[in-house]
């Protein structure tokens, strides 16, 4: 007997995601799927928050690992982690958003606020740290999501992360260190999201 669908299904991040660093380079590799599809897809952002994302779907979590694997053998690491056009730095947010938006009406309000949110607002936000670029434009890429997301939804979702993040945390010992983050990655991480949470909530936001 088939499951029922619930009306916002959830992105599933394999174990396999993970920050991987090479020569020099440092990428986050996302393995995903929503709740109810089979198939992964794999994403690398490098520092710039720049995207790259395989056309083709992989039947399991380990074959997207091994294609990652495989391309930064063959290609090298710069083939994902190559300069941002000046043209990008002040795009990329508002292609992310009309992104959104689009998951929103496909998978629901969940899948839309984790991509938005906790994937890409948490990448700008790293990349805003080293680039005057990124942190010009981080105060109106923080108002395009206030604006796609109620006050009440805005809470509701960040406190399932933090609780998310907290279970996550507990769990990591048991990890597979192949793939477990450094904890330095994870203290930087949940800085990262101390700073989302407190842009997203606060009453006012200046965007000059």
């Amino acid at each position: 007997m088939a499951q029922p669908k619930s009306a916002d299904p959830k992105l599933i991040e394999s174990e396999h995601s993970c920050e991987f660093e090479k020569d020099g380079h440092t990428v986050q590799v996302h393995i995903t799927r929503m709740e109810y599809e089979k198939e992964w897809v794999l994403e690398v952002v490098d520092k710039h928050g720049t995207s790259t994302v395989w056309d083709d779907k992989f039947r399991t979590e380990r074959m997207a690992w091994k294609e990652f694997l495989r391309t930064i053998e063959k290609e090298g690491i710069e083939s994902v982690s190559g300069p941002v056009e000046k043209r990008q730095l002040h795009e990329i947010w508002k292609e992310q958003c009309e992104a959104a938006q689009d998951i929103k009406l496909r998978y629901g309000l969940q899948a839309a606020f984790d991509y938005v949110v906790t994937e890409k607002l948490l990448n700008f936000i790293s990349a805003a740290a080293d680039h005057p670029e990124f942190a010009r434009e981080l105060p109106r890429f923080v108002s395009e999501v206030r604006r796609m997301f109620t006050s009440e939804e805005l809470r509701t979702h960040m406190a399932r992360i933090e609780r998310e993040q907290k279970a996550k945390s507990t769990s990591e010992d048991d990890k597979d260190e192949t793939f477990s983050e450094s904890s330095a990655t994870v203290a930087a991480r949940a800085r990262q999201f101390a700073i989302i949470k407190e842009l997203l909530t606060a009453q006012e936001l200046g965007t000059s």
